[in-house]
């Protein structure tokens, strides 16, 4: 009887014992859906022994660490409890995970570190779980994430690191949440995203990477929303809120030419890789052109450097296949390595009084150099000045400004005092430097006025006769011509 009481309480235990939450070791491995399973430390993921199928991920598993699943490649889904406590996604967490295609993050993850699902090529979706508090998203995380389509990038991000979704070339939708608080976007965090058209940069945005958009050829326009005080976009171009630096075109833009903003002073890394234009217009005030800034811009068959520009990047023109003339308007710049590869049998066209370049006929970075940008002088003969220019060898002149004198009407330029007037685009026969003269008249120019008006008139009333009212036509045809004196 004495020990009655003992076995009640063993009793107890047993019956409400066994009602209490199942807890596990402080080390534990959890098996994979087919075959394999993973290690857990500390309420820390270590690492996986060739799991295949489905890895289910405990609730009380606070962190994965680095390269836990790294070349899990026969892992095709990760589930996580309801109530995970997951906050942190390592390095290289699931790195070559090939045949994973989808992942729900759990809300309480702040963090995803870097490589942390590169090179998993069959991952079509990532979905972050309601009330997410994500914060970054680290270097190449996404990396070649081949299958990816779209992803919405929770609110609370604020930096997406270099390189990020690199080569997700199916991306053709990137959503920042409402109330995004962005900050910073890497270098290269978009590069060889080929599927993706269009993309709004937050307002809070006060940081981009350099060449963010290289070689998205199907975008067509970058947006910047109201109220970001760095950033502007114009004609879905994107600049510096100054506009002196030019960020990115969009390569996938139909327009066939472009004329770069007056004021803008630098093209950046990569701003006009493998755009589609045709032609290209580079305001005098820019003085430096970035790596590989025309790289591939394979339709573009001649180039007009500004006197200003000091410095021409690495591959800066690179496979422009089409580019057969560069017009150097001013003393060599300094270029950099391979700037015109597999640029084939073009020719460098400089000033004779340059400096800094290779004798007439030598090799400038693949080019041909020859005499090919002329001065263009303007003699208004007694009007207003007008400042002088440049032409360029093969380019027609355009109409220039007109001068305007007191008493007299402009008649047009010609090539010498007494000459015949000019028709633009004018191109000259013998490539030298030009004197246009201007041409006055002493009255208004020619005009030759006919006015021809015709008018038929048939009437015909009945009553107890029949009156016929004849039919008449005025003609009236006069013909005005005025012979100016012309002022040479």
């Amino acid at each position: 009887m004495r020990y009655r009481p003992v076995l009640l309480l063993l009793l107890i235990l047993c019956v409400f014992g066994s009602a209490a939450p199942i807890t596990h070791a402080s080390t534990y491995t959890v098996s994979c859906s087919i075959s394999g399973n993973f290690l857990v430390v500390d309420n820390v993921l270590k690492q996986h022994n060739d799991c295949v199928g489905d890895a289910t991920i405990p609730a009380g598993v606070t962190s994965i660490q680095s390269s836990a699943f790294s070349n899990a490649i026969e892992l095709t889904s990760v589930t996580f409890e309801v109530g995970s406590l997951l906050t942190t996604i390592g390095d290289s967490a699931f790195d070559g995970a090939y045949n994973l295609t989808g992942i729900t993050i759990p809300a309480g993850v702040t963090s995803i570190g870097e490589y942390a699902f590169n090179d998993t090529y069959s991952l079509a979706e990532v979905t972050f779980a309601p009330g997410s508090q994500l914060v970054s998203i680290g270097r190449r995380a996404f990396d070649d994430a081949q299958s990816l389509t779209a992803i919405v990038i929770p609110a609370g991000v604020t930096s997406i690191e270099d390189l990020t979704f690199s080569a997700a070339i199916k991306l053709a939708s990137v959503t920042f949440a409402a109330g995004s608080q962005l900050t910073s976007i890497g270098y290269h965090a978009f590069e060889d995203c080929f599927a993706l058209t269009s993309i709004s940069i937050p307002a809070t945005v006060t940081a981009i990477g350099i060449a963010p958009f290289a070689s998205t050829r199907a975008l067509t326009a970058i947006s910047v929303q109201n109220g970001n005080t760095n950033y502007v976009s114009v004609d879905g171009v994107l600049f510096n809120k100054s506009k002196t630096q030019l960020i990115a075109y969009p390569a996938g833009k139909t327009a066939t030419s472009y004329t770069i903003p007056a004021g803008v002073k630098s093209i950046n890394k990569h701003a006009f890789s493998y755009a589609g234009l045709t032609g290209i217009t580079i305001p005098p005030d820019v003085t430096s052109i970035g790596d590989y800034a025309f790289f591939y811009a394979s339709g573009l068959t001649s180039i007009s450097i500004p006197a200003k520009v000091t410095t021409i990047g690495q591959l800066a023109f690179a496979r422009m296949s089409s580019l057969k003339r560069v017009y150097f308007l001013g003393n060599k710049p300094v270029i950099g390595s391979d700037a015109f590869f597999d640029v084939i049998a073009a020719t460098a066209y400089i000033r004779s009084v340059a400096t800094g370049f290779p004798v007439v006929g030598a090799d400038l970075a693949g080019l041909t150099v020859r005499v090919g940008v002329y001065n263009l002088i303007f003699d208004t003969n007694g009007g207003t000045s007008l400042s002088s220019g440049l032409w360029l060898r093969d380019v027609a002149i355009t109409a220039p400004k007109s001068p305007t004198r007191a008493s007299f009407y402009f008649a047009g330029w010609s090539t010498s005092k007494s000459g015949s007037t000019l028709a633009f685009p004018y191109l000259p026969g013998t490539p030298r430097d030009l004197t246009l003269y201007a041409k006055w008249t002493t009255s208004a120019p020619t005009r030759t006025a006919t006015r021809t008006p015709t008018r038929t008139a048939t009437r015909t009333k009945t009553r107890t006769a029949t009156v016929r009212v004849p039919t008449s036509t005025i003609t009236v045809s006069p013909s005005v011509t005025n012979t100016p004196t012309v002022i040479p």
